[in-house]
């Protein structure tokens, strides 16, 4: 959308689905408001909020550096939903390989000010699994 060409509801649709692609909003939305004869179009959007620091808590199986590692998460980016799901996922795989398979990892956005929060990993690692015995039944 350009100021001074016609107003297309397709063009905002299409302007407001590339806004939201770009991954800084959690929501994207557009107004129309009419003055003077004129269309004003307004974007409003909420962003998401800057990583301050990414924390580690509750581990002992895995040390801090393994687990950053699997993480791909860093300070001063924006908090992107999907890239967390994907870190807790490459994170548990980094357990099971250990013998972890219980392991349960969540993540909590913890306000720090303005727009900006603390990414806290919290992990309960449960027990460590191991293959006691192993049986073979109808060999010969």
């Amino acid at each position: 959308s350009q100021a001074g060409l016609p107003l297309s509801e397709a063009t905002v649709d299409s302007d407001v689905r590339a806004l939201y692609r770009m991954g800084f909003f959690d929501d994207v939305g557009a107004d129309f408001e009419e003055r003077g004869g004129q269309w004003i179009l307004t974007f409003k959007v909420v962003e998401r909020p800057l990583i301050r620091e990414v924390r580690i808590e509750g581990n002992n199986a895995l040390d801090k550096e393994d687990i950053d590692k699997a993480l791909k998460i860093r300070p001063q980016t924006i908090l992107d939903p999907g890239k967390v799901r994907r870190a807790l996922a490459d994170v548990k795989k980094e357990y099971e390989k250990k013998g972890y398979l219980d392991a349960e990892i969540r993540d909590v956005a913890e306000p720090v000010g303005d727009q900006e929060v603390a990414l806290v990993f919290k992990i309960d690692e449960g027990e460590r699994i191991r293959i006691e015995d192993i049986y073979f039944e109808g060999a010969r």
